[in-house]
């Protein structure tokens, strides 16, 4: 086998993931990240086999990463990874390779099986990981910079500002799982809370999108409901 194919099999696992982590580093959903990239290696995968088994591998293994995968994602790496020529691989890639490739190809197919599907097109945070993002974020600050209620709002809204215009839901769970971390760390008399809480407390459950389960639906406003009545207290 020549060096430069070697090479080039690395590099394309290599770019792959450098791109992916660079929109990662963005503050962008892990399902945004993954469609960006997929929009940049998605014709990559048809100039040889080589080219289509590391494609549908890294992106494939990304793919587990959000809570979700698009269903129709899922199907085509399916589809990608069950159809290789073995014949054309064997001609490009080292037995050793090949063999690694299909370690992880088998990889990603028995766990992509049991992947939860999401049929909306529209990529955004899934619920468990907004409100772990979120989470994340404001412990970071509050231990780094303040323990001000009103600058720890303000900087968590202007952090999430992107993603709260995205769906409603996504905007309830930012805006209720910061007035949860605040109420925990008993940091509520401030401005910016009342007008947090002012918002939550405006909130209607009919006002939540599809894009969200009947469990997560269920979940968001049992917390609104929670942070409710410690507002009462």
């Amino acid at each position: 086998m020549e060096e430069s194919l070697e090479w080039e099999y690395q590099e394309l696992f290599d770019e792959i993931n450098k791109d992916y982590l660079a929109y990662r580093a963005r503050n962008m959903s892990l399902s945004e990240c993954l469609a960006r990239t997929w929009d940049v290696y998605e014709n990559v995968e048809n100039m040889g086999e080589m080219e289509k088994i590391v494609v549908n591998v890294a992106f494939g293994e990304l793919s587990l990463l959000p809570a979700k995968i698009f269903v129709n994602l899922k199907k085509h790496t399916v589809e990608a990874l069950n159809q290789l020529n073995m014949f054309e691989l064997q001609q490009v890639l080292t037995t050793e390779q090949l063999t690694y490739l299909m370690r992880r190809r088998d990889h990603v197919l028995q766990n992509i099986e049991h992947k939860p599907v999401d049929a909306h097109p529209l990529v955004r945070w899934y619920y468990s990981e907004m409100k772990d993002e979120v989470i994340k974020f404001l412990n970071v600050f509050t231990q780094e910079t303040s323990h001000d209620g009103d600058i720890i709002i303000l900087a968590a809204q202007e952090r999430f500002q992107r993603d709260c215009k995205n769906t409603r839901g996504e905007n309830m769970n930012v805006q209720t799982t910061i007035a949860e971390f605040l109420i925990s760390k008993n940091i509520t008399n401030y401005e910016r809370f009342h007008l947090l809480k002012s918002e939550i407390q405006q909130f209607q459950p009919d006002q939540l999108n599809e894009q969200l389960s009947l469990d997560e639906k269920a979940e968001l406003t049992l917390r609104i409901k929670k942070v409710r009545n410690m507002y009462e207290k």
